[in-house]
């Protein structure tokens, strides 16, 4: 992918003890984007439809649980957006459905989701208007800082 080229990104677990229990976050993939003075800090998850929906469902029951545990140990940081990469815009509706279920608890603040498929991706790169956010479903357009580049 193009898409890494002016990006720093790397990949590892966090693992932390949340009610009792170890969890694990690990997105697929992990980054910053930095052009000019902003910067967009993401992680990445590839779905090529092998996961199950209830694998799916744990992994941003996770997400949730890490941005809360984080919270109770006053451990400060940007929350990355999210990045999904799919097969087609139907999965995208069913993944984006799915994170949202994931949400059980009130306080957690809905994840921002950014998503597209791999098609839009190979054919218009990482920078083209190709992202749905789940705050704005109906549009597609840029990530942010992307849209300097115009």
């Amino acid at each position: 992918m193009e898409t890494l080229t002016q990006s720093r990104c790397q990949t590892s677990a966090v693992y932390f003890h949340w009610e009792g229990k170890l969890h694990a976050w690990l997105p697929d993939g992990m980054g910053i984007w930095m052009e000019k003075q902003s910067s967009f800090v993401f992680v990445v998850e590839m779905d090529r439809t092998r996961e199950s929906s209830k694998n799916l469902s744990k992994k941003f029951l996770e997400y949730y649980l890490w941005e809360e545990w984080k919270t109770s140990e006053r451990i400060a940081g940007v929350v990355p957006d999210v990045l999904i990469v799919t097969t087609s815009c139907r999965r995208a509706t069913r993944v984006r459905t799915l994170c949202d279920a994931s949400r059980l608890r009130p306080a957690f603040e809905p994840l921002s989701l950014w998503m597209t498929t791999f098609d839009e991706m190979e054919r218009e790169g990482i920078a083209g208007a190709i992202w749905r956010h789940n705050a704005d479903w109906e549009h597609v357009t840029r990530l942010p800082g992307f849209d300097l580049l115009s």
